[in-house]
């Protein structure tokens, strides 16, 4: 489990972008286990190649993002507040 901690990220949009590039092809899914900052509860993505994920993130001055890192060379991912120009979006549940 990898914990990441965002200072100043209060109602930011965070994208958590799996590297496409360098997982094999024959992976056309991506699962990640994410912290569910609104509910506290653990909860699982599933991203379609070319995709990506959206956080809304809450209003706070301090976040910490909980996550668990895929198995195997699928774990590669990239987490940015820049909108991807291409892909479909996947948001995670703020509810």
């Amino acid at each position: 489990m990898y914990n990441i901690i965002m200072k100043n990220a209060a109602n930011k949009t965070l994208y958590l972008v799996p590297d496409w590039a360098n997982i094999p092809s024959y992976n056309n899914y991506q699962y990640y286990t994410i912290r569910n900052p609104y509910t506290s509860s653990w909860q699982t993505i599933s991203v379609k190649r070319d995709g990506y994920c959206v956080i809304t993130l809450p209003n706070s001055s301090s976040f910490g993002l909980n996550w668990i890192l895929a198995p195997g060379d699928n774990g590669m991912v990239y987490f940015t507040f820049n909108k991807p120009t291409t892909g479909t979006a996947y948001p995670v549940s703020n509810t």
